[in-house]
């Protein structure tokens, strides 16, 4: 939108600048410059929201990824917990049938 008023108002001016002798060339290139800087940040703009839904796309699965690591890792903690867990009453049973069988 801003363009196009920039667009109108060069327009205007370049109306207004052929009447002075030669100065509507002058506008026509400057319009048309000011066309194409326009036409390059559009590019650009379209390219950096691609880059930018990329990027958000990259993140989510990063955080999906990261989540299921987390579930994996707390589920091993608790198998570590339960082994911990059990080789200490396997070790006090063993103890205990040591100490007992020295007591003979």
């Amino acid at each position: 939108m801003q363009s196009e008023r920039l667009t109108a108002h060069c327009t205007a001016e370049k109306g207004a600048g052929t009447g002075v002798g030669g100065g509507g060339a002058e506008l026509t290139v400057r319009i048309n410059n000011i066309s194409v800087t326009v036409t390059k940040l559009r590019n650009d703009t379209q390219r950096l929201e691609a880059d930018l839904a990329n990027l958000q796309s990259k993140q989510e699965e990063a955080m999906m990824v990261r989540c299921v690591a987390e579930h994996r890792a707390d589920r091993a903690q608790v198998e570590v917990n339960r082994l911990v867990e059990e080789h200490g009453q396997v070790c006090l049973s063993v103890m205990t049938v040591i100490v007992t069988s020295s007591a003979w």
